[in-house]
């Protein structure tokens, strides 16, 4: 009976450290997400936990320099440790290696390339790609400055930008009497309403092409994702479902950089 008791009890306190550290984690993401100050009662009645087990958490979280004390009476604040792992974190984050693997996994999903794309000094470019494998398919150039005035990717960018900088663009646009800046602007709206981009033949003839933007934190605009295909594999029944698929890849490297809002409503109203 003895090595059955002591597996049983084994078992109790591992369930127990699991139970704890979900507590831990779960206190963590509040403080994270939420607001920066929390009491053990409030942390207690959001995580639906006792305030004696919500106390004790937050002791050991405090004792590890994860939590401090907070000005406020019997609250705590995140502390220098939690501080310190989010700066190592954030000096490692790259929105292409933190892309790629996403990208990967939606490409599988619908076998066409996608690309990732930033703004930057004025210049629209495609980053990194992940190509579907027909043998036709669409090449745009990594690392190339491309126009944002045409494409789905550029309709994103000027849906996305400060309403300031956007009305310098237009502006700038109408010296070039090639671009019907009126329609340009219908197109944006469209964007901001739905969204995602959707273009037809706009920088290369029969190609589509559909895309969304990426959000880092405090709803800073980073950059967007690309979906192309050539418009002899494109059929109206899938178009909801490849915005749909864009506006997923889009969120999800949104979250994982830092967004908490979804991103049709983040777009620059």
């Amino acid at each position: 009976m003895r090595p059955h008791r002591q597996q049983a009890m084994e078992r109790k306190a591992r369930t127990q450290s699991s139970k704890a550290l979900q507590k831990g984690l779960g206190i963590l993401r509040k403080f994270a997400y939420e607001k920066e100050n929390w009491g053990p009662r409030e942390i207690a009645r959001s995580l639906n936990i006792s305030k004696s087990s919500a106390l004790r958490v937050l002791q050991t979280l405090k004792n590890e320099n994860f939590l401090s004390p907070a000005e406020t009476d019997g609250k705590y604040c995140i502390g220098p440790e939690l501080w310190r792992m989010g700066a190592v974190l954030n000096r490692k984050i790259n929105l292409v290696t933190i892309s790629e693997p996403i990208l990967r996994r939606y490409v599988g999903e619908v076998n066409e390339t996608m690309y990732l794309f930033t703004y930057s000094k004025s210049q629209l470019t495609f980053d990194m790609t992940v190509e579907c494998t027909h043998s036709l398919r669409y090449h745009l150039k990594i690392g190339v400055p491309y126009d944002i005035q045409v494409g789905a990717a550029g309709k994103v960018i000027l849906a996305s930008l400060p309403s300031e900088k956007v009305k310098r663009i237009f502006s700038s646009l109408r010296k070039d009497h090639k671009v019907n800046v009126d329609e340009l602007k219908r197109k944006v709206q469209t964007v901001k309403v739905t969204g995602y981009s959707f273009t037809v033949g706009e920088r290369v003839k029969g190609i589509i092409g559909f895309s969304a933007p990426v959000y880092g934190s405090n709803n800073v605009f980073l950059g967007g994702v690309l979906l192309t295909m050539p418009e002899v594999r494109y059929e109206q029944k899938y178009h909801k479902p490849y915005a749909d698929l864009v506006k997923r890849c889009a969120g999800e490297i949104a979250f994982v950089m830092g967004s908490k809002e979804p991103q049709a409503l983040q777009l620059k109203k």
